[in-house]
């Protein structure tokens, strides 16, 4: 066996030494990355917390919209309705047209004329009434579509 030496222990333990005193400078440069990193990710938690705050300002809208398309929906499910009650009106205004030619052929009676005036009254009031339905439909669809 060869006989270990205090030069030579040092000299084997020198590479060691100068590792280990290299270990704070690396240290300081991992630190130095690492704080950068972390301020890296900061910058992107602020952005995320700025995303955050325009989605539930969207979200808040969103929720606006639907409670008033909600209201606007029993209203919309109601236009097939108002379109048979149209083409009714129509048909009856037709109708009403096709007497008041044939009363210039046959002699009319007050009664008569008084009935007819009444019939024509009720068919343009119901008109009124679905006209005025059917534009409070339409604008509340329009406001909608351009609330979005």
């Amino acid at each position: 066996m060869t006989e270990l030496t205090l030069e030579a222990l040092r000299a084997e333990l020198a590479p060691i030494r100068d590792e280990q005193a290299a270990i704070p400078a690396e240290l300081a440069r991992i630190h130095a990355r690492l704080d950068a990193i972390d301020a890296r990710l900061g910058a992107i938690d602020g952005r995320l917390g700025a995303i955050d705050a325009r989605l539930g300002a969207i979200d808040g809208r969103l929720g606006a919209i639907d409670a008033r398309l909600g209201a606007i929906e029993p209203l919309a499910a109601g236009i097939p309705l108002l379109h048979r009650a149209i083409e009714q009106l129509r048909h009856e205004s037709r109708q009403i047209r096709v007497a008041v030619n044939d009363i210039s052929a046959v002699q009319m009676t007050a009664g008569e004329a008084e009935a007819l005036h009444t019939d024509v009254d009720k068919t343009m009031t119901r008109q009124d009434q679905i006209e005025a339905r059917l534009a409070t439909v339409e604008r509340l669809v329009e406001e909608l579509r351009t609330s979005r």
